[in-house]
């Protein structure tokens, strides 16, 4: 538990250099960003196999996959043409896989390797458009940094079609496109973001917003999702899509229709606050997408993993509340405590509740014992199994 309060403590210690009287200098601002992602990177691509069967299935394809060794393999393997490699996920991502095996054999390896390419991304994105960065950086590291324990594929995903928003406010469809597309060949979800060049000069009327949140919970308590799902699967022929739609529905997922429900409220009378520019409207507009995207998919758990592409948008919408509200000391010391009271508790109950306790301890992979874990019957090659540790009489 200890090294995960410590990143918790840091990130929520930075939180004040957004609030200080004298500003940090456009340089310092970065390089601070800089070191929290380095962090957060490190302390996320050093843990030792910890998120569960996901982590250990990307770690096997990993050592089953080849290395690509020239240009056309790659661009080959990129597109799924190259069938020596494996075809259990998007080609994308294994082609990448196989790139890194140029260089180190090591799952271990490859997963900070990853770590460091989508974080530093990411902190890239928010230091450019976030008013709050810093309090922007404690929100996204209480609501998602234990899932990219798990989700390996979809934070690197994330980070690409994140990294073309400055290509939605140049009006570069082409540069877009092509970010969407590499995101889409890391992980077939990411198409969904694919819309938001749409979104970023469109300034939705009080009644429409509501209208389109109605809609959205409406249909998502029926099993709508779980067919578009299963007809999105056939037509591609994307056997996991298939998986997950046959699945079926589930129970309305409370706590995060709670959590829409809250931000939706926030949307609502907040929208003369952001609807002033074209940056603030964008990203009110992805807020609101995840806002719709989350009622559409209360029944369904794997679907409520692609409302996480619009994820930046609700974390600019609550990262600049305090500042919106600046000139006002109570109204903004009330946002402020409401948010580090909210997403510290979603941070501990994540943390307690994933796989059981799972998560913890924390240990990085230079341990030489093994850490006890439910998963530890994944271990599938002697190449990296390590000795249990010995209870002391």
């Amino acid at each position: 538990m200890i090294p995960y309060l410590l990143i918790f403590i840091l990130m929520l210690l930075c939180t004040w250099f957004d609030f200080r009287r004298t500003p940090l200098t456009r340089t310092e601002r970065d390089v601070l960003v800089l070191v929290l992602g380095l962090v957060m990177a490190l302390f996320v691509g050093l843990r030792d196999m910890i998120g569960g069967y996901d982590v250990y299935i990307y770690g096997e394809i990993f050592d089953s996959t080849p290395p690509v060794t020239s240009f056309s393999r790659f661009a080959q393997s990129v597109f799924g043409l190259d069938h020596t490699l494996p075809q259990i996920l998007e080609p994308g991502f294994v082609a990448l896989g196989g790139f890194i095996k140029l260089f180190t054999e090591s799952r271990y390896h490859y997963f900070l390797i990853l770590a460091l390419v989508s974080y530093l991304l990411i902190f890239r994105v928010m230091n450019r458009y976030m008013p709050f960065v810093f309090l922007a950086i404690f929100i996204f590291s209480c609501k998602f940094t234990l899932m990219s324990f798990v989700y390996v594929r979809q934070l690197l995903a994330m980070a690409i079609v994140w990294s073309a928003i400055p290509f939605v406010l140049r009006r570069d469809a082409a540069r877009f496109c092509i970010l969407v597309l590499i995101g889409f060949l890391i992980h077939n979800s990411a198409i969904l973001f694919l819309p938001v060049y749409f979104l970023g000069n469109i300034r939705y009327k009080p009644h429409f917003i509501l209208f389109a949140m109605a809609i959205s919970f409406l249909l998502g308590i029926t099993p709508l999702f779980s067919v578009v799902m299963g007809g999105v699967g056939e037509t591609m022929n994307l056997a996991k899509v298939q998986l997950y739609a046959a699945r079926g529905v589930g129970y309305i997922n409370y706590f995060y229709l709670l959590e829409a429900v809250g931000i939706g409220v926030f949307l609502y009378f907040t929208r003369s606050l952001f609807y002033t520019g074209r940056e603030s409207t964008l990203f009110y507009n992805i807020a609101l997408a995840f806002v719709c995207i989350t009622f559409f998919t209360l029944r369904d758990a794997t679907g409520v993993r692609f409302t996480w592409y619009f994820l930046i948008g609700m974390i600019y919408v609550i990262s600049s509340l305090p500042y919106c509200y600046k000139a006002n000391h109570l109204v903004r010391n009330f946002i402020c405590m409401g948010i580090f009271l909210y997403f510290s508790a979603l941070h501990f109950r994540l943390l307690t509740i994933w796989d059981d306790g799972d998560m913890m301890p924390y240990q990085t992979y230079m341990t030489k014992t093994a850490r006890p874990t439910r998963w530890a019957h994944r271990e599938y090659s002697f190449k990296y199994v390590k000795p249990r540790k010995v209870d002391q009489l």
